[in-house]
């Protein structure tokens, strides 16, 4: 190959006066017919420079000699996860970068690669041709930290987001975890996890995630929820969840009978993090206890007045009020004091202030239409029958529930 004759100069200037490996040589002059190596030997056989042999170069101290043990060194550090895309960055001493910039405002180069440039690039190179895996510049499924220098290299797996749905069929466990009654933030009874051991659908769903993606920590987001005792029965309820750094990405996914009555189903894998909040219906059945007897005819006022009905409800944490639909309430099972309710409506209606009506919180109630408090029985307040996420929520969705997980590589 030819070069120009300023570049031949500069080469033979800068020989003279440092001693570059091939790879820092070339790097300095750019082009796109050949790679850097090519051309630092290009350039020292055309100014008739000898190869360097023990000498250390100036700007790298021949660590570019080591690229491609650095790289076989970081596949060996992603043996544990399961991956198909990657991203490398590279940490390196600020002396490699000092000296190249020092030689490059020396000799006025512009326009070549960096030193920290061509070792990512390089070591990436090597990672996907003996992994057969593809480096990706936005999502991936690792992300790899390369120190050069110390030989280490740090992997930081992205997370893993995840649909399904779980039933519940015992009575007095709790949703979420509750905190530690011992501490705020960690002791030796809780772990020092500051979360109580009490058995919860939090606890369960969430140790079942990480025994199969190996995570560290599993954030659940809930598509609504129950009281302690209510029971969730028919399909289930849907929640999203997040699998911090998980080391399997596709393990085979099955319905699972977990501890404490709670099942999951339907767990699949999305393409993504959620980003929206859900819409749902649900279906209850209620038992509600009456203050005061009442008659058979005055407790079929519920049909009619709960038919296609908007009320307005009252949020004491947001501050504010919102309106939701309630589309039917049935009676059934009437006695003296009291009834069994199925209640039609719009998720994020709280069941038991629909029922008590809470200081006029929830307006109309079935304590306003009945004209006589109406609680919700204390060991028995309502159980889900079935959860229905609105088709229109979300294109993520729709995917999740059209795709079955699939196992991919390893």
């Amino acid at each position: 190959m030819t070069f120009e004759a300023n570049t031949l100069k500069k080469a033979k200037r800068i020989l003279a006066k440092y001693k570059l490996c091939d790879r820092c040589l070339g790097r300095q002059f750019p082009g796109k017919v050949m790679n850097n190596r090519a051309r630092g030997t290009s350039l020292r056989k055309a100014v008739d420079q000898i190869p360097l042999n023990s000498d250390s170069c100036f700007i790298c101290s021949h660590l570019m000699r080591s690229l491609f043990d650095i790289g076989r060194r970081a596949v060996d550090a992603t043996h544990n996860y399961q991956f198909s895309t990657f991203a490398v960055g590279t940490t390196i001493s600020p002396r490699l970068s000092e000296s190249e910039d020092a030689l490059r405002a020396e000799f006025k180069l512009r326009g070549g690669e960096t030193i920290k440039s061509e070792i990512t690039r390089e070591v990436a190179r090597t990672i996907a041709r003996e992994t057969g895996r593809q480096r990706s510049f936005g999502n991936h499924d690792i992300a790899l930290l390369i120190d050069p220098l110390l030989g280490s290299t740090q992997v930081t797996p992205s997370s893993v987001f995840i649909q399904g749905r779980y039933t519940k069929r015992i009575r007095g466990i709790s949703q979420k975890r509750s905190k530690c009654t011992d501490c705020g933030s960690g002791c030796p009874s809780c772990d020092y996890t500051g979360l109580s051991k009490s058995p919860s659908i939090e606890g369960e769903i969430g140790g079942y995630l990480l025994a199969k993606f190996g995570g560290s920590r599993v954030i659940i987001s809930w598509i609504g929820g129950e009281d302690h005792q209510s029971l969730v029965l028919g399909i289930g309820r849907p929640f999203f969840a997040e699998v911090q750094k998980p080391m399997k990405r596709w393990p085979i996914m099955r319905a699972k009978n977990l501890k404490n009555g709670v099942r999951v189903t339907g767990v699949k894998v999305l393409p993504g993090p959620p980003t929206f909040s859900p819409k749902f219906r649900l279906r209850v059945r209620a038992t509600i206890d009456l203050v005061e007897p009442i008659s058979k005819n005055v407790v079929d006022r519920l049909e009619a007045s709960f038919t296609h009905k908007e009320v307005t409800a009252y949020s004491p944490n947001k501050r504010r009020y919102f309106r939701k639909m309630v589309y039917s309430v049935k009676a059934v099972n009437i006695k003296e004091h009291g009834f069994t309710a199925r209640i039609y409506c719009d998720g994020g209606l709280n069941i038991k202030r629909l029922v008590s009506g809470e200081r006029g919180e929830v307006s109309p109630s079935v304590s306003e239409v009945l004209q006589t408090q109406c609680t919700t029985r204390k060991e028995r307040p309502f159980d889900v029958l079935s959860v229905a996420l609105e088709r229109s929520v979300s294109r993520v969705t729709q995917i999740a529930q059209e795709t079955p997980i699939t196992r991919r590589y390893r």
